[in-house]
């Protein structure tokens, strides 16, 4: 008989295939592969073996991750995307979508944002927070500066509305006045954010759980400090 939680990531894995067989892909549960809390798909394409997909699953979130072993880049990424937007349900590919984060390696602090409109990228921005700015904040500095680069970005362009997903809840509660700024770099920030006109629709989403979109802006936070390594 199947434990509750076999029962419920094996549902979690149908669903993947149905998504899946949509986008002519070929997925198969592996049979035995349950382990604690995690089952593993085969992917194939047309009659090629590509990788697997394994399906972890937390019970204390009740949440899912995936962790893909899929050997093309290509098709990794396009299995990535389809998943983390029909399984996740948090992208609406409508009007202009941000996301923002930051990455902290090596004592160098990066910033990367994503602005899409419709569902497709319209830029790219990404760069490094000066060693004096980052005060010890490692990778909030680095979200907060993403923010703030792609609303300027924005307001060039004469954007009047965004949809901004974003992983630490000071970029939400700093901007809106909910938490004290104390630290010169949180200040800044939210001096910053009193001028923006642009109406904000926020969007808080947990990091490194496989949505796409912070994933992609996780890597560019990423792309000068790995760069200089």
């Amino acid at each position: 008989m199947k434990s509750p939680h076999e029962t419920k990531i094996t549902k979690k894995a149908d669903e993947v295939i149905k998504i899946l067989k949509k986008e002519n892909y070929k997925p198969e549960l592996l049979q035995n592969s349950w382990e604690e809390y995690c089952v593993t798909l085969r992917i194939k394409k047309s009659a090629a073996e590509i990788g697997d997909i394994k399906i972890y699953y937390s019970p204390n979130k009740n949440s899912y991750k995936y962790v893909f072993k899929i050997n093309d880049e290509t098709e990794s990424e396009k299995v990535k995307f389809i998943l983390s937007g029909n399984t996740q349900g948090i992208y609406k590919n409508k009007g202009y979508e941000i996301d923002v984060d930051g990455s902290y390696q090596n004592g160098m602090t990066g910033f990367g944002a994503i602005i899409r409109k419709e569902g497709k990228v319209i830029q790219e921005i990404y760069g490094l927070v000066d060693e004096n700015d980052v005060e010890g904040s490692r990778q909030i500095a680095g979200e907060l500066r993403a923010a703030m680069e792609a609303l300027e970005w924005c307001e060039k362009n004469s954007i009047n509305e965004i949809t901004l997903y974003y992983d630490y809840n000071g970029v939400r509660k700093w901007a809106k006045g909910e938490w004290k700024a104390k630290k010169n770099v949180s200040k800044y920030y939210a001096e910053f954010m009193k001028d923006v006109k642009i109406k904000i629709n926020w969007v808080k989403i947990k990091s490194h759980t496989g949505i796409y979109w912070n994933e992609q802006a996780d890597k560019l936070a990423s792309k000068l400090i790995i760069n200089k390594l």
